[in-house]
């Protein structure tokens, strides 16, 4: 651009654009750009610009899962960590068919949580690579990260192998009786099963197997399947029982059947009596199982008590809070710690909103009082919120994104109540392992941790998982 006339005391702006290719090299670039001035000196300005290509360091590019049973899922995590003086947007795009939708889950092994993301300089994020095996064979796969403005991708191998469940009948799949009497129990034939696995099964007849029918009835009305039909549930040891949430649903909706049959036949049995010309039975005043229902009166329990035989004394009782920083794995050892001893694995989220849904073990009247007074404030509190929000909204200029409600701020004494509730049900006759101190329900881990210590009145241990030891 050229100045032809700048009076005096004034000023001009000159812009200087620095363009590079994106397949061009990194570093800096300097320029000694004079400036002439007619009838005066020329001026020496230095311009120095630093290109820098986005770029992602991985903690591993090649992750091997090994060995997967069929219709189980493995979860690794890796670290993203930008180590450019640049933000880094990423993304992964999953594999899609040829009218752009994305494959469903049985076509696809491996996946990526989340599968975008944006970090700053020296920033790292963690995501999480499962892989979900659907058939006995070996899983190659390269995931390939997207970087905005670097032309090379960032390329992640995956590599697994999926194992199956299978029997063997020998010597033969196949046996012929010949004929046989009315009433004769001497024709038979003697078979083995073989497991050519690594891996313990259990083996039942689908026909005959009273449990494996029921089972199959509660997994039917079961509502944590997702849009393709697909539960994750935690994986199951060989001749373990149903699973505890599939079966407290499904013994739930079986109470409530059976009080609305009850209801039914009570409706008949009046109905018959006055048209008889008889006095009808007395009507109840609530339904068996009701709302009012006190702990101990002739309603079914919320868990079957038979399903847990084995009872460890309250005062033998060891319970363990595990702790560590995110995607440390704590998780995966809290569940295999509950799985070998028989204890319940726990989240104090998960404690709170099973006492706000009022279940049958709380129906007292001072539970019934705390779980309106903690509804309230939930409500109360996220209401506060959203007018919070909506302000922030108004008086911004540009587009305003929502931040959900953080936490609430339930007292100490109030979640450790729920936490004693809790344990004194069936399934924790052995003790329970609370998963972290993350909550929604309170303000802070410490006062989390505080509530655990005081809702558990047997024995306590504290496990520290990745932390390096500055536990």
């Amino acid at each position: 651009e050229k100045v032809k006339s700048l009076p005096s005391g004034k000023a001009v702006r000159i812009e200087v654009t620095c363009h590079r290719s994106k397949d061009a090299d990194e570093g800096q670039q300097e320029l000694d750009w004079v400036v002439p001035m007619r009838g005066g000196p020329s001026y020496e300005v230095k311009l120095r610009a630093n290109f820098v290509l986005p770029d992602l360091v991985l903690s591993s590019a090649q992750v091997d899962f090994g060995r997967v049973l069929v219709g189980q899922v493995k979860r690794i995590t890796i670290k993203l960590r930008n180590e450019k003086a640049v933000p880094v947007e990423w993304d992964y795009k999953a594999p899609r068919n040829k009218f752009g939708k994305p494959l469903p889950p049985w076509e696809t092994a491996y996946a990526l949580s989340p599968s975008s993301g944006r970090l700053l300089s020296g920033e790292t994020a963690w995501v999480t690579v499962s892989f979900t095996p659907m058939a006995s064979k070996t899983f190659h796969q390269k995931l390939a990260l997207r970087i905005v403005d670097n032309p090379n991708k960032k390329i992640l191998s995956l590599h697994g192998h999926g194992d199956a469940l299978r029997c063997e009948i020998r010597p033969s799949s196949r046996f012929e009786l010949g004929p046989v009497l009315p009433g004769n129990d001497q024709c038979t034939r003697e078979f083995s099963l073989h497991n050519p696995t690594d891996y313990p099964i259990t083996v039942y007849s689908v026909d005959f197997d009273r449990e494996y029918i029921e089972e199959e009835e509660m997994l039917k009305l079961y509502p944590g399947y997702s849009s393709y039909n697909i539960a994750e549930l935690p994986v199951r040891g060989a001749g373990a029982g149903t699973w505890p949430e599939v079966a407290e649903h499904g013994n739930k909706l079986r109470r409530e059947q059976e009080r609305k049959e009850a209801a039914e036949r009570r409706r008949k049995e009046r109905a018959e009596a006055i048209a008889n010309g008889e006095e009808p039975p007395p009507e109840s005043d609530q339904e068996p199982g009701g709302a009012d229902e006190e702990p101990g009166q002739d309603g079914a329990p919320e868990m079957d008590p038979s399903a847990f035989p084995i009872r460890v004394p309250d005062a033998d009782r060891l319970s363990a809070l595990v702790v560590g920083p995110p995607a440390c794995g704590k998780s995966a050892v809290a569940g295999a710690l509950a799985a070998r001893d028989g204890r319940r694995a726990l989240t104090l989220d998960e404690v709170v909103e099973w006492a706000l849904s009022g279940p049958p073990s709380m129906r007292a009247q001072a539970d019934r009082e705390m779980r309106v007074r903690l509804l309230e404030a939930k409500a109360q509190a996220e209401e506060q919120h959203e007018r919070h929000q909506a302000e922030l909204a108004a008086k911004a200029k540009g587009n305003f994104v929502p931040e959900p409600l953080a936490h609430h701020s339930f007292s100490v004494e109030d979640v450790a109540h729920l936490i004693r509730r809790r344990v004194a049900l069936p399934d924790c006759n052995c003790g329970v392992i609370f998963d972290g101190l993350a909550t929604k329900f309170m303000a802070s881990q410490e006062l989390a941790a505080e509530a655990i210590v005081r809702g558990l009145e047997e024995r306590l241990v504290v496990l520290g998982v990745g932390l390096g030891g500055h536990f």
